[in-house]
Order: structure tokens, then sequence, then C-alpha cells
């Protein structure tokens, strides 16, 4: 029994999926009162996940949820179960989901990383001001990587509702914390100095571009940065003209 159990967990670290499926199906089937049973069906619906089928993955991490629920897997199922739903652009019972989690898990290590999610599902699914108000307050985060998503996040709804000059600020926060090359931070300069470039303040577009540019050493932002700045460069010298 340990041995098919560990050749399965083997066959995930490999990441040959299908291979640790089918073992772990022969050890519920075979061991259906293991105590391992919590954990096999949880690597069940991982194992379904990686390999995008996301029906059969909520399936098996119901199954935890009901059937394990004191287990330690129980939490984790939970979460899997809103990605998979995410996934599916089920975006209500995604919401369900996660908003479950963090009521019954407040002191959760990931706690702000779900709420993100919370707020873009909120979003999703026509509650804006629920979903502004807690990105707002995610903004104050400790987490500095939580506040750049946040503010990255904001500021893209903000300019969905055409509320320009608010997804600026949110913009211009993410970009003004000091996190060099996060994501966010590049993306939120990279969407400030669209803004700038739409109002036709080419200089503020240029300084940040540069600022952009000189954030990361990734070729994909530098060089659509220096693009812009010389196209930036080449219409103001063309104005003046």
């Amino acid at each position: 029994m340990d041995a098919q159990f560990a050749l399965s967990k083997c066959y995930i670290a490999q990441g040959d999926y299908p291979s640790a499926g089918q073992e772990l199906l022969r050890f519920v089937q075979y061991f259906p009162g293991s105590v391992q049973s919590a954990e096999a069906y949880f690597l069940l619906g991982v194992v379904y996940y990686q390999q995008e089928s996301y029906l059969s993955a909520i399936d098996y991490f119901s199954k935890v949820n009901q059937d394990y629920s004191q287990s330690d897997y129980y939490a984790p199922a939970l979460k899997n179960s809103g990605w998979c739903y995410d996934r599916l652009r089920e975006y209500q019972k995604a919401l369900q989901a996660f908003t479950t989690y963090l009521k019954q898990y407040p002191k959760a290590e990931d706690y702000q990383q779900i709420e993100l999610q919370v707020a873009r599902l909120l979003y999703e699914t026509g509650n804006v001001k629920e979903a502004i108000t807690r990105l707002e307050n995610l903004q104050k985060a400790k987490d500095m990587a939580v506040a750049l998503e946040a503010c990255y996040r904001l500021g893209l709804l903000q300019l969905d509702q055409n509320q320009i000059e608010r997804a600026e600020r949110a913009f211009r926060l993410a970009a003004d914390l000091n996190a060099g090359d996060n994501y966010y931070r590049l993306s939120s300069l990279a969407q400030l100095a669209a803004i700038y470039e739409n109002r036709g303040e080419a200089q503020k577009a240029i300084s940040t571009y540069e600022m952009l540019a000189n954030s990361t050493a990734e070729e994909q932002w530098t060089t659509a940065a220096r693009e812009r700045i010389n196209m930036l460069r080449i219409q103001s010298s063309s104005d003046e003209k």
C-alpha cells in the first residue's frame, strides 16, 4: 500500500500526471479505508487540475471537502476548487469557494492573495463597488507584492470604468513603490506612460517609459519602452517644425 502511494507521488514529482492518476485511482479503489484516503483524493484533484481537466479535479476536491472535512487537505481542496471554477469561468462558484475559504481561515498565510482574487471575481460578477473597496484596502497591505497587484488591478478596473485620473493615481502608486522589476510595477509603468501619451503629455510619457526601461533587464520590456521613447521623440520633433 505505502509503496503504491509513494509511486504515485514519484510520478507527480516527475510531471507524469496520467501515470500518477492511474496509481491513485487504484489506491482509492483497493484501500478505501486508508488513513491516506484524504490525501489520495486531494492528489487526484491536483493531477486532473494539472491536466486541465477541471471538472474532474472539482469532483475530487469536493470529495475531500465533503468526506474529510477534518483533514489537513480540506482547506487546500476548498481553495483549489475556487481555482478550478475560475479556470472554467464559473466566476460565481469560484467567488463562493474563495469567500468561504477566507471566512473559515482568516489567519491563512495567503489570505490577502486570495482576497485579491475575490476582488477580481467581484468585478467579473458585476459587484464593482465592492471590488473597488477591497482593492483600495489591499493597496495598503504590508506585503508589497499584494499592494502592487492591488494597485495594478485597481488601475485597470478604473480604466475600464473610464475613471482615468483614478487609474493614474493607482498606477502611480505602484510605480512609486520600491519594487524593482516586479511584474505589476512594470505593467503599471507601461499603463501610466500610455495614459500620458493619450493625453498628449509627451515628456511625461517619455520619462515614464525611461523609468520602465531602467527598471528591468528583460528585453520584452526594454525594447517596447525604447521604441515608444523613440517614436515620441520623433513626433515631438515633427511638431516643433
